[in-house]
């Protein structure tokens, strides 16, 4: 059977994203709504953040840029928007934060003592999913990157697998977190107090993380139900992405009722974009999202038609009921 993601929402719309010569973007990583404001990350193609109007999809400004110098960055491998102290952080070369103003404008630099792929900001803390041997999996920090917390500490030969949001910031404060080859997703508050927030059942085919190692993970994952790959919510959604016998599923928990559905990610469709290539990353309050390739933007349902999309992608919002 098939499930049609739009039985969950009452409406849609696709922001068009413009394209001038200084916000060309080949694709979407991450991306974080703050007001009126969207900041989309692109680390394969342009290696930039650039900040768009969130209603119009107008470009406005782009965060730092590559190079040596101050306020320059060799490399991206996240960022995050603390909007408490108004500052957008970038996590360059995986041990060093660079902070700007959302109008770009440079504030400084901090190193960290660790290697990190992912990490979130606010209220001037630091959450970094490290894969050091011996260190946290998750490693909290100070404004000053002072370590006060680690988490679930990475074994020698530990599986690793790299996901896009490992660790998220809630509408309620926590931090949301998991790992590879889990079926929990732990959750921090602000007393850096670790718990579980959600535990996924999979039942007889589920693996001892204990066991899995580098050599056998990938024959893990086409032989089991495991792994949560991605974890999202709103007030009124849980959307989780998990691995079963190596295919992409899906399962979305209706908070409001209490119900939960789950489907092979090949059996569900989208019957008012028609496709569903895309994937829901992004949760915001009242709202879903995720990225859609230039070519897949029908005109009924881009929301700016007089912008000029160019090649840009865009970004495809789902409105809760």
């Amino acid at each position: 059977d098939t499930f049609d993601i739009q039985s969950l929402f009452k409406d849609r719309y696709i922001l068009a994203l413009e394209e001038t010569e200084k916000s060309r973007v080949g694709n979407i990583e991450k991306l974080v709504k703050v007001d009126s404001l969207l900041f989309v990350l692109d680390n394969r193609l342009a290696m930039r953040v650039f900040v768009f109007n969130a209603t119009t999809g107008r470009f406005i400004n782009s965060i730092g840029r590559t190079g040596t110098g101050p306020g320059e960055y060799v490399s991206i491998n996240d960022f995050s928007v603390d909007t408490q102290r108004g500052v957008v952080s970038i996590l360059s070369a995986r041990h060093t934060v660079i902070e700007y103003d959302y109008q770009g404008n440079y504030k400084g630099k901090k190193d960290i003592g660790f290697f990190s792929d992912k990490f979130e900001c606010q209220n001037g803390k630091y959450y970094f999913v490290s894969y050091d041997e011996g260190r946290g999996n998750l490693i909290v920090t100070d404004k000053d990157m002072h370590v006060t917390a680690e988490f679930l500490t990475n074994r020698k030969d530990e599986p690793v697998a790299i996901f896009w949001h490992p660790v998220q910031k809630m509408a309620d404060g926590t931090v949301t977190f998991f790992r590879y080859m889990s079926d929990i997703v732990y959750q921090l508050d602000d007393k850096d107090e670790l718990s579980v927030r959600y535990k996924v059942d999979f039942g007889s085919r589920s693996v001892n993380r204990e066991l899995v190692t580098p050599d056998n993970m990938i024959e893990i994952e086409e032989t089991h139900r495991c792994c949560i790959y991605m974890c999202t919510e709103n007030e009124r959604y849980a959307w989780i992405g998990f691995y079963d016998n190596g295919f992409d599923h899906e399962s979305i928990l209706d908070k409001e009722s209490g119900k939960s559905v789950a489907f092979p990610f090949v059996n569900t469709k989208d019957s008012s974009l028609g496709i569903r290539k895309y994937a829901v990353q992004y949760a915001m309050p009242g709202m879903m999202a995720a990225p859609v390739d230039s070519e897949d933007i029908k005109e009924e349902l881009v929301r700016n038609k007089d912008c000029n999309r160019g090649n840009n992608p865009g970004v495809y919002f789902l409105i809760n009921k």
